[in-house]
């Protein structure tokens, strides 16, 4: 299913974190239109793949500023999307890849 994460664990993590009742609070409508805290996982999975780099460090998104806990909610994402990354085989990506903060900080 395209626009969902594919790890089950990450939807009931979220789920948790947020208090929500089910997986489709995630959701705008019965089509699958990712909120706004679906839509950056998906983002910093993209991230993690294209760069080879975990997203912990990246800063909080204007999507998520109108969350209450968005630095939270913002961290939580970044760990979900490299753990979905690095245990995917077919993303190419291993763990001993360096963060988005250590790159930036790097140059």
């Amino acid at each position: 299913m395209h626009g969902r994460p594919q790890r089950p664990s990450s939807v009931r993590t979220i789920c948790k974190w947020g208090r929500l009742k089910s997986q489709w609070d995630l959701f705008n409508d019965q089509l699958g239109h990712p909120k706004q805290p679906v839509t950056v996982l998906m983002i910093y999975c993209r991230y993690a793949v294209i760069y080879r780099r975990n997203p912990v460090g990246l800063p909080v998104p204007s999507a998520l500023m109108h969350i209450k806990q968005a630095a939270e909610l913002n961290r939580l994402l970044h760990e979900l999307a490299w753990d979905a990354v690095i245990h995917h085989p077919l993303s190419g990506v291993k763990a001993a890849v360096p963060s988005a903060h250590s790159a930036s900080s790097e140059e």
